[in-house]
């Protein structure tokens, strides 16, 4: 039910009276597109072991979808991001809903709302082997210059 709600709140700031005519058009159509990459990013949008879509985008769509009185359908044959961004600009989806960036580049193409999560993306660096490395060079030359292997957590 909070996410529900908080879809409202999401709806209300994203559309405003400038985007009327598109959501007549959705309710007139009966559905809502929602544009997602094509790859699982759990905990926002996976399929479970049933393959039924999961995930906290997947409630936020849902809500949108109720709020309008519309059936939601997911376009996820985008393999990236910026393919998401082309789905909404060629009308292929009415939105996109992921961990989208905002670039300059999908500025000039289509309309963001606010966000509505900051990831901040970080490095892990095991301190003692980062020190070894570095011993003869700075810090940032021996992250730029690694020749050692990387695990992705």
């Amino acid at each position: 039910m909070k996410l529900r709600f908080i879809a409202l709140i999401m709806f209300a700031l994203a559309f405003n009276l400038a985007f009327a005519n598109e959501i007549d058009d959705i309710q007139e159509k009966g559905f809502i597109t929602i544009a997602m990459p094509a790859n699982d990013a759990a905990p926002f949008y996976y399929n479970d072991i049933d393959g039924n879509l999961q995930g906290i985008d997947i409630e936020l769509a849902k809500g949108i979808a109720n709020i309008l009185d519309v059936e939601v359908k997911f376009n996820r044959d985008s393999k990236t991001f910026s393919g998401v961004v082309d789905l909404v600009k060629n009308k292929e989806a009415d939105i996109a809903l992921c961990k989208l960036s905002i670039t300059m580049s999908r500025l000039s193409q289509v309309d963001f709302t606010h966000s509505y999560i900051d990831l901040h993306h970080a490095l892990i660096v095991n301190r003692g082997l980062l020190a070894k490395k570095s011993a003869n060079d700075t810090r940032s030359n021996a992250i730029r210059n690694f020749d050692g292997k990387i695990g992705v957590l």
